[in-house]
């Protein structure tokens, strides 16, 4: 529910939507917003995230069996929106 006075706490965005289209993005701080026409559509976090690959089992062409496990590093840096 939207009381008009929002704070945006860091490395996070909210989306706002002005009549159900896309009005603002609003960034870390405070902000005021219409309460009865604006409504908090999206909230995006931008933190850095890292993601487990589970272990997998490959084979080679000489069937050797291998096994691959990882990470891979996300970094959200500015969402953009048309």
């Amino acid at each position: 529910m939207n009381f008009g006075i929002h704070f945006v706490p860091k490395r996070t965005v909210y989306i706002i939507e002005r009549y159900g289209k896309y009005f603002k993005s609003l960034p870390t701080g405070v902000h005021f917003l219409n309460p009865f026409v604006d409504k908090i559509a999206r909230v995006h976090e931008l933190w850095k995230k890292t993601l487990y690959l589970n272990r997998l089992t490959a084979f080679t062409k000489d069937n050797i069996s291998m096994f691959m496990d990882g990470w891979i590093h996300v970094k959200v840096y500015q969402i953009f929106y048309l």
